[in-house]
């Protein structure tokens, strides 16, 4: 499956005619009345693909599956070529399957912005935000907006710190915040889940074989700029680390940074999460 990190901004509904051109466009060049035809088809196909995934995916990772040595050799086909059908079907049929797994994504992203509340607020929750403040559960998310509906959504890379700071020992709020995670989950998958009335929690998976930053931080400020450009209310990531509150601002994350009635303890000193942020523990 080849990777997919959607830039942020985009409509996934809108992209879904995209991926059905060039599903149109790739299978001209099985369809060619000569290896001439197949070819040309299949490099205009290229180029039309190149000019939309430059725009949809972030970094260029995608350029690994579709200018292959198979592309080349289409490439520098020339009317001497010995058997080219074979070579040009075979790979305009690798390129449709990556499109098809592409489309499935975008029909997911776009059936889940379908359904949403574009009234609610989104409150995007870091690790910091679970094991340093009062329990999500227990904090009257509404009125302390002022807005209703509220969504919590937390990032996957967050349970996974929150998975190590229970199992190292570094945090005695992590167990805890876990069990309340997964209760108000149970039986509704990744959410969203009720966690009391306006207040809803879900989880905010990673795309299908999704690269992750080597900055846990980054990774996640990430994760929440890709949400600020999907359909929704208000957006906010919701942390206790002055470097988190830094970088995502640079980034023109909104924050709302956790204040002191909110805290367990403001004055005294905090749960550390900075271990988490080493590369060594990205994917645990």
């Amino acid at each position: 499956m080849a990777s997919f990190d959607f830039a942020p901004g985009i409509n996934p509904a809108s992209w879904l005619n995209n991926t059905r051109i060039w599903d149109t466009e790739l299978s001209n060049a099985n369809t060619g009345m000569t290896a001439s035809d197949g070819q040309s088809a299949f490099l205009l196909a290229i180029e039309s693909l190149d000019a939309g995934l430059r725009v949809l995916l972030l970094g260029h990772d995608w350029e690994k599956w579709v200018y292959t040595r198979a592309y080349w050799a289409i490439r520098e086909m020339t009317e001497s070529t010995p058997r080219p059908y074979p070579l040009l079907n075979s790979e305009a049929s690798r390129l449709r399957r990556h499109v098809a797994e592409l489309e499935t994504e975008l029909k997911r992203m776009a059936h889940e912005d379908s359904s949403v509340d574009l009234t609610a607020m989104r409150l995007v929750l870091d690790t910091s935000a679970l094991v340093r403040a009062k329990c999500f559960t227990e904090i009257d998310w509404p009125e302390y907006f002022e807005r209703k509906p509220v969504r919590l959504i937390i990032p996957i890379l967050v349970v996974h710190e929150l998975d190590n700071l229970k199992n190292t020992g570094k945090s005695n709020k992590a167990r805890p915040r876990l069990k309340k995670i997964r209760s108000i989950l149970e039986g509704h998958g990744h959410g969203p889940g009720d966690v009391r009335s306006g207040v809803t929690l879900e989880l905010l998976l990673d795309p299908p074989d999704h690269h992750r930053l080597p900055i846990n931080d980054q990774e996640i400020i990430r994760r929440t700029d890709n949400l600020k450009g999907r359909v929704g209310g208000p957006l906010r990531l919701v942390t206790g680390d002055y470097t988190m509150q830094f970088t995502a601002e640079a980034d023109d994350v909104p924050v709302f940074f956790l204040p002191d009635e909110l805290r367990l303890d403001p004055d005294g000193p905090s749960d550390s999460v900075s271990v988490l942020n080493s590369p060594q523990t990205v994917g645990l």
